[in-house]
């Protein structure tokens, strides 16, 4: 049985311009369909660096022509712009490699945003350096226009952003969907458009994303065991992700009668808090528990097929 894979691709791979992006995608999509022809589910994620500098550049470039015309681009509209940019040759050239090998699957790209906290410790030090090198009166202006600078060398001057941790992808709900429709799903492009909430709205931050933080990000267990020890004696760090489990190793082992034995021991839980309260990743332990207890007993019952 094939594997879901999530494949991460850097900014830089994909070229610094039009022409380049086109060829590498060509050399990318063979790889990714390479994946999906041994049978397994894919996800791709990508950076942004050199695309989302050059459409912020051109967005500034555009707006100093005409200030009274263009008002600048906010840094999350650029993101999403770059998104889609990417995610257009992206799934274009992943759609043509499958029909070429006579498979017939639809690549599609999601605009993806993912919730940040706005009192992220981030959001006070900003270190990640985008758009444009700028002299010092170009700086000046850009600071003006309230953006932090700082001069990154002598003389020359760059914008910084900060680089919070994303809490939670708000479109995670529209990626499981496509994956279960068996799609090639492309998500999370620079890591996502960090979004803060406000109401009913969600309002882009001045902030870019490291994407490996944003592959990490979800509502699932990552073993790392932190919450132990379990006062009725759970192995959280397993019991917790099982599904996963069963999925990426051999089932068998843990369908074992020393397997069940250690799952029923989730019907003990206290509901104590204890391993919701340790956890680094601010999971619902319990609950993720009761869940992947659910699915155990469906998998043993033969109603899931693993």
């Amino acid at each position: 049985m094939g594997k879901r894979i999530v494949i991460a691709l850097g900014g830089n791979a994909l070229g610094k311009n039009l022409p380049e992006q086109m060829e590498a995608v060509q050399h990318t999509a063979r790889a990714i369909v390479d994946l999906i022809e041994q049978g397994n589910e894919v996800i791709v994620v990508h950076g942004n660096g050199p695309q989302v500098g050059m459409i912020a550049n051109a967005m500034t470039e555009l707006t100093r022509s005409d200030p009274q015309k263009y008002i600048p681009c906010p840094l999350s509209v650029c993101g999403a712009m770059s998104q889609g940019y990417i995610g257009y040759d992206l799934q274009n050239a992943v759609r043509a490699e499958l029909v070429k090998r006579g498979i017939y699957k639809t690549a599609s790209t999601i605009i993806t945003q993912v919730m940040v906290d706005p009192y992220d410790e981030s959001f006070y030090n900003p270190i990640k350096c985008v758009g444009k090198l700028m002299n010092a009166e170009e700086a000046r202006k850009e600071e003006e226009n309230g953006n932090h600078v700082e001069m990154i060398s002598d003389g020359v001057f760059q914008r910084v952003v900060s680089s919070p941790t994303p809490k939670s992808i708000v479109e995670i709900d529209a990626i499981k969907a496509l994956l279960d429709a068996d799609q090639v799903v492309i998500a999370c492009g620079g890591g996502g458009i960090p979004v803060l909430r406000q109401g009913n709205n969600l309002k882009g931050a001045a902030a870019v994303i490291e994407k490996d933080r944003a592959e990490l990000c979800g509502d699932f267990c990552r073993g790392c065991g932190y919450c132990m020890p379990c006062p009725v004696g759970i192995e959280i760090n397993d019991c917790a992700r099982m599904s996963l489990l069963l999925r990426r190793s051999p089932a068998a082992t843990h369908l074992s009668p020393e397997g069940q034995a250690k799952m029923k021991k989730i019907e003990d839980c206290l509901h104590c808090n204890q391993c919701r309260n340790k956890c680094p990743y601010g999971l619902d332990t319990p609950a993720l528990l009761a869940r992947n207890y659910e699915d155990y007993k469906r998998v043993l019952a033969g109603e899931v097929k693993v």
